[in-house]
């Protein structure tokens, strides 16, 4: 499975590199592919049910910084293996239809980028449709 995930943007004052008057403004992004399973659990002989699902994530991250005079700029790239975390819970109208709200953290690793990692949450919905 491939997924896109949007690890971050920090606007925030660099001041060891730019100053308090320059700040650096710094942004990643990253994407990768996953692989883990899915656990899921209904509860007695209702449609309500609960998931979970953890697996490997290997991430590629790449970063730009400048500061706000454009005196300094760059691009950094970096891969790296992670992990992802979800839980989830829902509604099975019947045997094919679904609905859930879920949380996922998404661990990726960036050696050689700002702090060298990088956590993403992502809150979500998710409309299934089985055949």
């Amino acid at each position: 499975m491939w997924i896109w995930v949007v690890a971050g943007t920090n606007y925030s004052l660099v001041p060891s590199i730019g100053g308090p008057y320059d700040p650096v403004r710094i942004s990643a992004r990253t994407n990768g592919e996953i692989l883990g399973g899915t656990f899921k659990e209904h509860f007695g002989d209702y449609g309500w049910f609960f998931s979970s699902r953890a697996g490997w994530f290997h991430s590629q991250t790449n970063e730009h910084f400048h500061d706000t005079l454009g005196a300094l700029s760059g691009t950094a790239s970096a891969t790296g293996n992670g992990f992802y975390v979800g839980a989830g819970v829902g509604y099975d109208f019947n045997q094919h239809l679904g609905i859930s709200l879920n949380y996922d953290n998404y661990q990726s690793e960036a050696p050689g980028i700002w702090k060298g990692h990088f956590g993403t949450s992502i809150y979500g919905g998710t409309l299934e449709y089985r055949f």
